[in-house]
This record gives structure tokens, C-alpha cells and sequence, in this order.
């Protein structure tokens, strides 16, 4: 996969300098690049920050209790939805801990639980049911 968006990449790069060179603006084209990386860079602050402040809120709600509060609200849901997975905590901490961050609407925190819930599945036996099922309720 990461060997397909660098080709990509690559192709865009290339068709871009030709562009350039074909009508005889390559300023044009250096100038486009340099904007490019200024908005990648702000992006990355932007969505670092977030990533930071939904983080932050979610550990203070986990050490709150809050968390700890709804996970026991849902788990007669979550054991009913993954069945095969009650038995193993790990897998269903980190389901609940996605499904609060959801409800909670803290989309951002929600990723890094969601990531933890599928790896956790992964070492289950029959884990693809389980993500569809995962994958549905973060839905």
C-alpha cells in the first residue's frame, strides 16, 4: 500500500513539474509546492492539537469514572454484540472504551481505542465477525 501511494505521489509530482515546464511557468509550479507544504504543515499542527485536546478529555474522563460509568451501562449490550469476546477483558475494555469516547462525541479519542478493540480482536479465533460488528457500532 505504501509503495502504491508513492508511486502515485511520484506521478503527480512528475505531471506537475511537465505541466510546468510545457508552459513555461515553473514559478508557478514552485510556487504551488510551497503553498502545498504550508497547508500540510497547519494541518498537521491543527489536527495534532485536537488529537491532543480530544486525548487529554478522554483520559480525564477515564479517571473521572465516567468512562468506567457508562462501559457498565453498555456492557449488557457489548457482551450481547460480542458474544465470543466477553471472555477476554482486553478486547472488551477497549470496545467500551471506543463506544463511550463515540458517545461521548469525542470522535479523535475514539480512533486510538478503536485501534486497540481491532488488534485485540485480531488474536481471537474468529475475529472478522467481531469487527464487522465493531465497525458497525462506531458507525
Amino acid at each position: 500500500m505504501l509503495i502504491i501511494l508513492s508511486v502515485i505521489i511520484v506521478i503527480l509530482s512528475l505531471s506537475a513539474l511537465l505541466c510546468g515546464f510545457l508552459k513555461g511557468d515553473m514559478t508557478a509550479v514552485s510556487v504551488a509546492s510551497l503553498e502545498g507544504c504550508n497547508k500540510a504543515v497547519e494541518l498537521v499542527i491543527y489536527l495534532s492539537g485536537s488529537m491532543c485536546l480530544w486525548g487529554g478529555l478522554m483520559k480525564i474522563c477515564e479517571k473521572a469514572g465516567i468512562t468506567a460509568v457508562i462501559a457498565r451501562m453498555l456492557s449488557p449490550v457489548t457482551r450481547l454484540l460480542f458474544r465470543d469476546a466477553a471472555h477476554c477483558p482486553e478486547v472488551m475494555n477497549a470496545v467500551t472504551m471506543n463506544l463511550t469516547a463515540n458517545l461521548l462525541g469525542l470522535g479523535n479519542a475514539a480512533t486510538p481505542s478503536g485501534i486497540a478493540a481491532v488488534k485485540a480482536m485480531q488474536k481471537l479465533p474468529p475475529a472478522a465477525r467481531k469487527k464487522v460488528h465493531f465497525y458497525a457500532c462506531g458507525a
